[in-house]
C-alpha cells in the first residue's frame, strides 16, 4: 500500500495508524504485524510519544538536530528514545545524525573524543566541520589569538616580518612588537638592537658605533647624534641615560674633510702640511707641522717628506705638495747618491736662475764666458760674469786687451784707448809694449812720442828718435845725421847722413 503520513510544518512526521516510519526515517510504511518486531523512529530520528504501546495509535519522530545524533529504533522500541550530544565544540553538518561518526569538531577547534576538544592554541589553527587536530602555521607564523580557524589568520609573530609564506627575524635596528604581517620598524637614528627578532620600542638601547647622545635619554625615542668632524666613538654602548661622548682626534689630527660618524682613532689623519706619528697606545697619533724644506699632502698617516738635502727648500713650513719645493735663485741640484736632489749655491764663475725654481726638477749651474768670472758663489744672471783683469767687451765677446788700451776688469766695458802717441806697458821704461794690461798707468809713451811742452805728448822731431816705450825723453841723432822721418823716429835706423 502506498505510503501513508502527515507531514507537518517544521518537518516532523507523524504516521497513521498501523504504519510505521520507514527505515530512511523520512516515509511511513505499512506495519508487518510481526509481533514483537521493533517499530519506531529511524537512525537520524528520535521521538517523545510512548511507542510501547500498539503502534496504531501513531507517534511522532523529531529530527535528531545539530550538535546530536540519533541511533533509533534498531533493537528495542525504547531507544526511540535516544539523543546524544556529540560532545563539547562539536556539531554535525546537517540535523540527521545517526552515530558519533556524523559529529564534526567546530572552527577553531581541534578534535578528541567526548568532551575532550580544546580551542586551538595559538601559532595553530582548523577550518572545523572535519574529525582532525589543530594544523600549525607554517613558515614560523603565527596567530593572533587561540581558537583560529584559517590559515589567512597565521601572521608573522612579535620581532619577525612576513615575505613570501615565511616569518623572518627583523633585522638588527629595527623591531616589530604586534602579530601582524607588516614591516619592521627602525630604531631611532644611531641606535640599534642588541641582536635580530625584537619585538619592542625598548629594544633598541645600543648606540652604534661613531654616534654620540645627551644624558637622559629615552630608549627607543632619542635619536643619536653623528660624531662631529675631526672626533670619533668607538664601540657600540648601551643607553642607560648618561651622556655618551664622541672623543676628539687631539694631537692636530683630523678626519678626512666632511667626514662625521668616524668609528674610530684610526678615521683619525694628519692634515695637510703635517707629518704623523705614533702616539700612545690606542690614540689617533700625534700630527706636527712640517718643517721648511719638507712636506706631506696630508689626510694620511705619513711622515714628513724632505723636499732633498743641501739648500733645497719650502716657502714656509706646513708645505703640503712637492710642487711647494725650490731650487734657491742662483743655486743649482743634483742626485745624491740616495736618489734624493741635492741643492747648492753655483760655484764660482758660473751662476743661477734669477728666481727659485719650484718643483723637483734638475736646475744647472751656467758658466760664465771665458775671460770672465763672478764676485763669488751663488750668482744669479750673466750680468754677474764681469771680465778678467785687463780683459774688454767686444761684439758680445770677452778678448785681451791689445796694445795701447786697457782694462781693470770686474766690469762690462770694452778695453779702453790710451789714446795716439801711446802704448801699454807695467814697467816705467820698457822695449816692448804689453796686451792685457788692467790701468790706465800702463799707458806709457810709445816708441818715438814723449812729453813734450805743456806737458802733452809730442813726436820725436826730426833729428831726434826715441827707441824705448816710457817717459823718456827723445835723444838727438850724432851730429852729422838726422832722422829719415820727418816726427817720431823710434830708432837708430832712421838716421842718416847729412850732406857734405
Amino acid at each position: 500500500p502506498p505510503a501513508r503520513a502527515a507531514l507537518s510544518s517544521d518537518g516532523r512526521q507523524k504516521c497513521e495508524a498501523g504504519y510505521v516510519i520507514k527505515s530512511s526515517g523520512r516515509a511511513c510504511c505499512e506495519y508487518a504485524g510481526v509481533i514483537g518486531a521493533p517499530r519506531g523512529c529511524s537512525p537520524g530520528f528520535f521521538t517523545l510519544d510512548d511507542i510501547s504501546v500498539d503502534g496504531s495509535v501513531g507517534f511522532t519522530c523529531e529530527q535528531c538536530g545539530a550538535g546530536h545524533y540519533c541511533p533509533g529504533a534498531k533493537s528495542l522500541a525504547t531507544s526511540n528514545l535516544v539523543r546524544v550530544t556529540c560532545g563539547s565544540f562539536k556539531t554535525t553538518s546537517h540535523d540527521y545524525g545517526k552515530s558519533e561518526l556524523d559529529c564534526l569538531i567546530g572552527p577553531g577547534y581541534g578534535w578528541a573524543a567526548g568532551d575532550g576538544s580544546q580551542p586551538c592554541p595559538q601559532g595553530f589553527y582548523n577550518p572545523g566541520y572535519n574529525t582532525r587536530l589543530c594544523t600549525r602555521c607554517p613558515g614560523g607564523l603565527t596567530t593572533a589569538a587561540a581558537g583560529t580557524s584559517s590559515l589567512l589568520s597565521c601572521l608573522a609573530p612579535v620581532g619577525s616580518y612576513y615575505f613570501r609564506g615565511q616569518a623572518y627575524a627583523c633585522a638588527r635596528g629595527t623591531y616589530k612588537a604586534t602579530i601582524a604581517n607588516a614591516d619592521c620598524t627602525e630604531c631611532p637614528l644611531g641606535v640599534t638592537t642588541p641582536s635580530t627578532g625584537h619585538g619592542s620600542l625598548s629594544s633598541c638601547s645600543v648606540l652604534l658605533p661613531g654616534y654620540a647622545m645627551a644624558g637622559g635619554a629615552t630608549l627607543g625615542t632619542t635619536d643619536g647624534v653623528e660624531c662631529p668632524p675631526n672626533t670619533y666613538r668607538a664601540g657600540s654602548v648601551n643607553i642607560t641615560g648618561a651622556p655618551i661622548p664622541c672623543t676628539p682626534c687631539g694631537n692636530n689630527m683630523v678626519t678626512l674633510p666632511n667626514t662625521t660618524r668616524a668609528t674610530g682613532p684610526e678615521a683619525c689623519v694628519a692634515p695637510p702640511g703635517y707629518g704623523w706619528s705614533p702616539g700612545a697606545s690606542g690614540t689617533a697619533g700625534i700630527a706636527t707641522l712640517c718643517p721648511r724644506g719638507w712636506y706631506n699632502p696630508g689626510y694620511n698617516l705619513e711622515p714628513c717628506v724632505a723636499c732633498g738635502n743641501g739648500s733645497m727648500s719650502t716657502d714656509a713650513p706646513g708645505s703640503t705638495s712637492p710642487d711647494d719645493c725650490y731650487t734657491p735663485a742662483g743655486h743649482g741640484n743634483r742626485r745624491d747618491p740616495g736618489g734624493m736632489l741635492f741643492g747648492y749655491p753655483c760655484p764660482n764663475n758660473t751662476y743661477g736662475r734669477a728666481n727659485n725654481t719650484y718643483g723637483l726638477v734638475t736646475v744647472e749651474c751656467t758658466r760664465c764666458l771665458d775671460y770672465t768670472h763672478t764676485a763669488g758663489a751663488g750668482s744669479t744672471s750673466a750680468f754677474q760674469c764681469v771680465t778678467d783683469v785687463g780683459y774688454g767687451w767686444e761684439n758680445g765677446l770677452v778678448a785681451q786687451c791689445d796694445y795701447g788700451y786697457y782694462n781693470p776688469g770686474n766690469n762690462h766695458n770694452p778695453c779702453s784707448y790710451c789714446g795716439d802717441g801711446y802704448n801699454t806697458s807695467s814697467a816705467a821704461v820698457s822695449i816692448s809694449g804689453e796686451v792685457g794690461s788692467d790701468s790706465q798707468s800702463d799707458c806709457k809713451f810709445d816708441f818715438g812720442y814723449h812729453n813734450g811742452t805743456s806737458n802733452n805728448i809730442e813726436p820725436c822731431l826730426r833729428g831726434t828718435y826715441k827707441d824705448l816705450i816710457g817717459n823718456t825723453h827723445c835723444t838727438m841723432c850724432p851730429a852729422g845725421t838726422s832722422t829719415s822721418l820727418t816726427l817720431a823716429a823710434i830708432s837708430k835706423a832712421d838716421w842718416w847722413a847729412l850732406g857734405g
